[in-house]
């Protein structure tokens, strides 16, 4: 089926917004096939904004139109759409205009689009791509985009192509929604190429390998290039990739294999938060294992509402899980989380990690990790998990007992392999998890924690507790020691005082 999707943008790079869409449909399994040129527009509605960049693009899909809103859903929510005010600001709007002739009505969806024949924004690159579309009870597209244009006064000019979309390959074979993006993206396929010809491929070859245009080629290249990664260009030696440089890309963490963890990964260069995304994402249906993941948050979240410090050059994702459990289990995956992060630092850099009850991860004495997990559900039930995890990888915060994983690798290591890492570690010992094998991930967590066997203080919502940390229970609250008695510790900020004699 044919079916033909509007988008907008007025905020940030408003044409990289577009070209982010489309490669986010794409690798979703909506793959376009066709696209208009990019129009700029007067704001309707509220004119107190800045002009938007308009293009209509085709896509054959399989997908029903609630799939395909679901999908549109899920990428505004990851591009930082925020529906806060009818006309307002975005930096991804993604409408359904046609869907083949499908005429339908639901509380979620009507289609054809009901504003469509009055909106010359979407009318004008409609009709480049499809003239003679009749729209029922208005006419030919071209007619109407014609009549719109002339009569409705707002400002509306031709900017430019689309990037990135001189050609674009056929995923092959339907993609379900909340699946993996392709193996087979030119993009990675691409890099790896280069990565096999280290001295050097040309472009006719690379375009014939991967079925695309040269043209094509060279956009892919540009926005390798604009990823970090150093690729040199000559016409004797074609395209050679120097020096891959700390990218944290899709096409980077191309060797992670997931099971469940990592299938769909959202890979953004700065976010408020990523658990604050990652549960938007949730709550539209996104699928278990879904990853954000970002290079720096604005509006970073710790435990109790405090903020969490992070800058560019850490590593901060997270997960959703949807574990079939109670809510009193759910603080068992803070220790799996803490497990899988340890374990990850100990594949990628060489280091000997230690975790502090309940969420940090430590270097001798300094914090190089924290988690914070958040969820929803009902009183018997746990719908949702967001397992979110920060690493301080080439910085750690100033003013605070931090340390960097760089400062103390034994080898060296980039943020890409370390993100690799934690995701296939949490991927492992998920699925342990699931097959019902708690008990040794547990036991891997007392082995790394240096809290049993302290003497401590716990701050709680009660009070302050002072005593011996003894262990923790089948669901992860700490024991601790005072007196004879011995209390059970759900949540609580620890300190170290020394080791118990």
């Amino acid at each position: 089926m044919r079916a033909y999707l509007s988008l907008g943008s007025n905020l940030g790079n408003r044409a990289n917004m577009l070209t982010e869409a489309v490669e986010r449909l794409s690798a979703a399994g909506l793959p376009p096939v066709t696209a208009s040129s990019i129009f700029e527009t007067e704001p309707q509605g509220r004119r107190d904004q800045d002009w938007f960049l308009n293009c209509v693009v085709a896509i054959e899909t399989e997908w029903s139109p609630t799939e395909i809103l679901a999908c549109a859903r899920r990428i505004e929510t990851v591009m930082g759409r925020r529906r806060l005010r009818h006309w307002g600001p975005r930096t991804i709007d993604i409408d359904i205009l046609v869907y083949g002739d499908a005429v339908m009505r639901t509380p979620q969806l009507t289609l054809p689009h009901p504003r469509l024949h009055e909106r010359a924004f979407a009318l004008v690159p409609l009709a480049m791509l499809a003239p003679h579309l009749e729209l029922p009870g208005h006419g030919l597209v071209s007619d109407l985009a014609s009549r719109r244009a002339a009569e409705e006064g707002q400002g509306l000019r031709e900017w430019g192509p689309l990037p990135l979309l001189g050609h674009v390959p056929p995923t092959p074979g339907p993609v379900q929604p909340g699946t993996a993006p392709p193996r087979g993206a030119t993009r990675s396929r691409l890099l790896q190429a280069l990565r096999n010809a280290p001295a050097g491929v040309s472009g006719q070859r690379l375009a014939e390998d991967l079925g695309v245009s040269r043209a094509a080629v060279w956009k892919h290249i540009q926005r390798l290039r604009q990823d970090g990664y150093s690729i040199h260009g000559t016409a004797g030696s074609g395209y050679c990739l120097q020096t891959e440089g700390d990218v944290l890309s899709l096409e980077s963490l191309a060797g992670h294999a997931p099971r469940t963890i990592g299938r769909v990964i959202h890979v953004l260069r700065s976010v408020d938060s990523t658990n604050a995304t990652a549960r938007q994402l949730a709550l539209e249906g996104s699928s278990e294992g879904t990853v954000v993941l970002a290079e720096e948050q604005t509006k970073g979240r710790g435990r109790n509402g405090r903020g969490f410090l992070s800058p560019p050059g850490g590593v901060y994702l997270s997960v959703v899980l949807r574990p079939d459990i109670p809510p009193a289990a759910a603080t068992r995956f803070t220790l799996l989380t803490a497990v899988a992060v340890s374990e990850a630092l100990e594949e990628s850099a060489g280091l000997a990690p230690h975790i502090k009850w309940p969420n940090d991860i430590l270097l001798a004495d300094s914090k190089v990790a924290g988690i914070l997990l958040e969820l929803a559900g009902r009183e018997d039930r746990v719908e949702f998990i967001v397992a979110g995890v920060g690493i301080n990888v080439l910085s750690a915060p100033d003013g605070v007992p931090a340390v960097a994983v760089i400062e103390q690798a034994a080898h060296p290591v980039t943020r890409a392999d370390v993100a690799r890492a934690v995701l296939d570690r949490l991927d492992t010992d998920y699925a342990l998890y699931t097959e019902g094998k708690w008990p040794e991930i547990l036991s891997a967590w007392r082995d790394r924690c240096v809290t049993l066997g302290q003497l401590v203080r716990v701050h709680t919502i009660h009070g302050v507790i002072e005593g011996h940390a003894l262990d923790v229970t089948e669901d992860g609250a700490l024991l601790v020691r005072v007196g004879t008695d011995t209390q059970v510790v759900l949540a609580g900020d620890v300190e170290h005082l020394r080791s118990a004699q």
